[in-house]
């Protein structure tokens, strides 16, 4: 039996935040889901001061969000050399932004974001 996998969901839009954890626990996956990106941190940061396994098995982070962004947050997993799987998902998909995601090795999702490639995308990224 293979164990469940375990997301760090860091959203601050509160009604995409709830449906989207809900969405993926219905898909098996244990969520952890904080409202920024100062809250994902904190849950990351003593892990990524430890050189051994993290409790989260995925990210997925906003890109835009008071405190750190997402990319802020794929940037400090990278420094410390984790190869923790990021997806990130924007309202605002410039040229720009989906460059920098591409630079940063990390899935990118433009809103409203289509659940089912998500689970899909994350899926794949798991395995």
């Amino acid at each position: 039996m293979s164990r469940t996998r375990r997301i760090l969901l860091a959203e601050d839009d509160r009604e995409l935040r709830i449906v989207l954890a809900r969405h993926l626990r219905l898909h098996g996956f244990e969520v952890t889901d904080v409202r920024d990106g100062t809250a994902a941190l904190a849950r990351l940061g003593s892990e990524i001061c430890k050189c051994g396994q993290s409790h989260y098995d995925l990210l997925i982070s906003d890109v835009h969000m008071p405190g750190h962004s997402g990319f802020d947050l794929a940037c400090e997993l990278r420094r410390s050399r984790w190869a923790m799987p990021v997806v990130l998902i924007t309202g605002f998909g410039s040229p720009e932004v989906h460059d920098t995601a591409e630079r940063l090795h990390v899935a990118l999702f433009d809103k409203p974001v289509n659940f089912a490639q998500l689970t899909h995308a994350i899926e794949r990224l798991l395995d």
